[in-house]
């Protein structure tokens, strides 16, 4: 079965790096997987840490415009880490990726080593 990957790039406000790393981890992350939401990936770029990269896998494109309109629409999301989130982020560059269980297991096995 082929999944769809989304892959964000942040380009954070200077200086914001560590405090939007420690919101992610300990607040977004958790409301994702408590939605549902698979996340591959949620780092700082190893060499600049106002660069961000969040990697999410859906089940099809249908399923995540569904998901990402419900976490985002959520109180959870909206009374939580959503402003925080947003007043560290300059710009965001979305793609997503058609891939198979396979890539998307290997690349976990790989972030695992």
């Amino acid at each position: 079965m082929d999944l769809f990957v989304e892959i964000i790039a942040y380009r954070l406000k200077s200086g914001s790096g560590s405090d939007f790393h420690r919101t992610m981890l300990n607040e977004s992350l958790p409301l994702h997987r408590s939605a549902g939401i698979r996340v591959l990936e949620s780092r700082q770029s190893a060499d600049d840490p106002d660069g961000y990269c969040l990697v999410r896998a859906f089940e099809s494109l249908a399923r995540l415009r569904k998901d990402q309109d419900e976490f985002y629409a959520s109180a959870a999301w909206r009374e939580g880490p959503r402003q925080r989130i947003i007043d560290c982020i300059e710009t965001t560059v979305s793609v997503v990726l058609e891939m198979t269980e396979f890539q998307v297991s290997a690349w976990g096995e790989y972030k695992r080593s």
